[in-house]
């Protein structure tokens, strides 16, 4: 699922939540909103009251890391005698 799709989705589970309490308290999570520009996008474009963060700021942000040290690991020059 794309984020327009995604975020429309989101909107309309909203207005059916609040058409039943008002004051449900709406949060995205998940599917295309994987980090803070999409979960940003996610609450700017329905009335969701925010973002419940999981693997996006927890495990992916160290994998992204991790891979990233090793690649610059892997790639050091080794000098030769």
């Amino acid at each position: 699922m794309n984020i327009e799709t995604a975020t429309a989705e989101v909107q309309k589970m909203c207005r059916a939540a609040r058409s039943i309490n008002p004051r449900v308290f709406v949060l995205t999570h998940g599917g295309p909103f994987a980090d803070v520009d999409t979960a940003q996008y996610s609450i700017a474009s329905t009335d969701a009251d925010g973002y419940a963060s999981g693997s996006s700021g927890e495990r992916m942000p160290t994998e992204n890391a991790v891979i990233e040290i090793t690649r610059k690991y892997k790639n050091m020059s080794i000098k030769r005698a």
